[in-house]
């Protein structure tokens, strides 16, 4: 299982991988990118890229920190209290049956991102660009 996690700052979108670790957790991962996005399109092709870059399995750390701290780099802040602040948070996931589409709670910065009220967003893996895209941008409707 693999993916990518979206935020939605201002007028910017921020990316990165999802690759989860051998004890199980989900981790930040390259690539990292700051994209305006023009198009349903653009942004379900983005998530692909970061989706088919991610490796399936890293090493546990033993820190973690460094895993976020290019993300506060490529929105020029320096916490995660800061970039969160009104940033929406949408996953998309893929397992070996489908991509799982996540729209999320922000509960602030100490507790970071929980799950929201609505579900997830289910689409099968052979789903066009626009598809997980028009999802992508259906999930960060659903965030509370």
């Amino acid at each position: 299982m693999k993916g990518c996690a979206v935020f939605k700052r201002n007028d910017d979108w921020y990316f990165h991988g999802l690759t989860r670790t051998t004890a199980g957790v989900l981790i930040a991962t390259a690539p990292y990118r700051r994209i305006s996005i023009e198009s349903a399109a653009q942004l379900g092709q983005v998530c692909l890229e970061a989706i088919q870059t991610v490796t399936d399995s890293v090493p546990h750390p033993t820190e973690f920190a460094s895993h976020f701290q290019p993300m506060l780099e490529l929105a020029g802040v320096k916490s995660w209290g800061q970039f969160t602040r009104n940033a929406p948070y949408v996953d998309v996931i893929a397992d070996h049956e489908s991509y799982r589409i996540s729209p999320t709670r922000n509960a602030g910065p100490k507790q970071g991102y929980d799950a929201a009220t609505a579900g997830p967003i289910t689409l099968p893996l052979d789903a066009s660009a626009k598809q997980i895209g028009e999802a992508v941008q259906q999930a960060f409707d659903l965030c509370e």
